[in-house]
């Protein structure tokens, strides 16, 4: 509703947008402003109605072909002229059961291709079982130009997803080395060094070194074994045991026995 302008206390305008995007009213006040704090004078037409802001457009995602193909010819060749046609195979992301089709101009005739088409009267075709992303395939075909004219082909593509896992089948290897003294005093500690090794490609788990005391020697703790839990050892890693402490109870190496006495030969007996 609107009312003359001068006689006007107040007037109602169409809806109009605040800063929230929100539909509110707006009212000219006596003042010369109105709600929103606009300048309006009697006599001028009514500040325009505010416009809301365009929402941000979602984001668009786009995924490219499994497999791209593109095809290059010379533009204009001479009758009776050989020409190539090379179809660039490019897999975007791993593919499997990729098959390249393309037909044999009107007016041209098949030379050769590398690599070698399959021929079907006027079509070709090439199969690559698998391809990796990144990976380009190049085709190379020659035609001869038999008739005047344009020579037009299409060639297309066709492929399968492919995914693939890999499982590494490792295999431990342990290693075990003792370092110590060659002799020892009767009756002193002999201190040894053990250090086993995983020289393969797995991590070996749940690993126990043991160590049989030898003949002459004797532990501390009085056993004939002595077991020391490794737990996982990592591949390419070791762990040593050191110092390992004996007691020599009799000598590890015994004396040589001492040298025999020279025999003398017996002198004859005098002649009487």
């Amino acid at each position: 509703m609107a009312f003359a302008v001068g006689s006007v206390q107040s007037q109602q305008f169409p809806q109009v947008y605040d800063r929230t995007g929100i539909a509110a009213p707006v009212e000219l006040k006596r003042d010369g402003f109105d709600t929103l704090g606009r300048k309006w004078r009697p006599g001028e037409a009514p500040p325009p109605a505010a416009t809301p802001a365009p929402a941000p457009a979602a984001p668009v995602q786009t995924w490219g072909n499994l497999v791209d193909i593109s095809k290059t010819s010379p533009n204009m060749v001479a009758l009776n002229e050989e020409y190539d046609t090379t179809l660039n195979v490019t897999a975007n992301r791993d593919a499997a059961d990729v098959e390249v089709h393309d037909v044999i101009p009107e007016g041209a005739e098949l030379v050769s291709s590398d690599p070698k088409a399959t021929v079907n009267g006027r079509n070709l075709s090439w199969k690559f079982n698998s391809m990796d992303a990144g990976q380009v395939n190049k085709i190379k075909v020659r035609y001869k130009a038999v008739k005047v004219g344009s020579l037009k082909s299409c060639a297309k593509v066709l492929a399968l997803p492919r995914v693939c896992t890999v499982v590494v089948v490792g295999q431990p290897k342990l290693k075990i080395t003792k370092t110590g003294p060659a002799t020892a005093i009767l009756n002193e500690d002999v201190s040894y060094t053990v250090t086993v090794s995983n020289t393969g490609n797995m991590v070996a788990r749940n690993v126990v070194v043991t160590d049989v005391i030898p003949g002459g020697l004797s532990h501390s703790s009085g056993q004939k074994k002595v077991n020391w839990p490794v737990g996982d050892l990592a591949a390419q890693t070791s762990r040593s045991f050191s110092p390992l402490r004996r007691r020599a109870s009799t000598a590890t190496r015994p004396l040589p026995p001492p040298p025999m006495p020279a025999r003398s030969k017996p002198k004859p007996a005098p002649r009487c």
